[in-house]
């Protein structure tokens, strides 16, 4: 994760085949907080919050096929703490 001043937070992957050059993960928009690895570490699961008075919702993404899936009723649950 980073963030560039007045930029979102953005989540990225460090490829050691391209010289470990970060790339962004994904060029959706909000901020992408509160990453972790699923137990098989082929997903992130991670919140992507878009403003101050939006809830937020989790999501999945694998790395292996590249698709990003936003998880069922997840709707502001990184407010609870329930992802680290």
């Amino acid at each position: 994760m980073a963030k560039i001043r007045g930029q979102q937070i953005k989540s990225y992957l460090v490829p050691p085949s391209k010289g470990g050059i970060p790339e962004p993960l994904l060029a959706k928009e909000g901020n992408q907080v509160f990453p972790s690895w699923t137990l098989d570490w082929n997903s992130l699961i991670f919140a992507i919050v878009k403003s101050d008075s939006d809830p937020g919702a989790l999501y999945l993404f694998n790395l292996k096929t590249q698709k990003l899936s936003q998880m069922p009723g997840s709707e502001g649950l990184h407010y609870l703490g329930l992802v680290s």
